[in-house]
Order: C-alpha cells, then structure tokens, then sequence
C-alpha cells in the first residue's frame, strides 16, 4: 500500500487494541492542524465508536462513542437543510484544536468548493472556508 492508506493496517491494529473497539468497518484519513487515521467500528456490546489514531505517534489515540455527540447521519441532515441545493463530496470525522469534529466538503449554489467542520459533541458550525474558481 502507498500513500494515506500505508498506515492503515497499522492504525487499525492500535484502535484494537487501545480502545474498546473490537470490529473495525472502516478508515479514513483525516488532515488538518494534524493527521489522523478514523478507525470506525464496533465494540463488544455494539455500540458503535470512532478511534483518532495520530499518523505522527506525538500523542494518545481519542476515542468516542457516536451516542456522545452527533452521529454522521444527523450531521448529514442538519448540513442538507442548510444546503439543499449543494452537492456533497465527503463527510470526515476529524480532531481541530483539541475538539471532535465533522468535515464537510461540497459545492455550493455559485460553484464554490467549501469546506465545513461541525462540533461532533453538538452540532454547531465550528469553522466554514470557500474556495472560488476564477
């Protein structure tokens, strides 16, 4: 494997390891002020949690329970009822300044690329940036 997904398998093993996750669906690479391999999976009673494994090791893995904050499919809502003619790209959990979050990517009404994170633990507007093709 090249690229992000290089320390997937790696990664993987760590949230298996150091959380209560014991069934991992799925990673995804977040980058912002840091990188961050998202673990998302299950753990042994089935409540499903995400693991922030840091791709630089400078710091502990961040766990949470999705029932802790707001699940991917409420951020999805709230953000359409906000943006009904918008076209999504992705959606990625990720970590800013200490603070769980959601990632918003997608394109708006006048072209714009934007970019949107959500506060996980609430769901407010954390930090919006547009991007305009000239």
């Amino acid at each position: 494997m090249e690229g992000k997904e290089a320390t997937f398998e790696q990664s993987r093993q760590q949230a298996l390891q150091e959380t209560p996750l014991e069934e991992i669906e799925s990673i995804v690479r977040y980058n912002g002020e840091k990188a961050y391999d998202v673990a998302v999976g299950l753990s042994e009673d089935e409540t499903k949690g995400m693991a922030f494994v840091p791709v630089e090791k400078d710091e502990e893995i961040t766990y949470v329970q999705e029932n802790d904050g707001i699940s991917k499919e409420k951020i999805t809502s709230i953000w359409k009822e906000q943006c009904q003619d918008c076209t999504m790209q992705s959606i990625t959990p990720g970590i800013e300044n200490g603070n769980v979050i959601w990632e918003i990517t997608y394109k708006n009404n006048d072209n714009q690329y934007v970019f949107e994170t959500y506060l996980f633990e609430n769901g407010d507007l954390y930090e919006q940036v547009k991007l305009s093709k000239k």
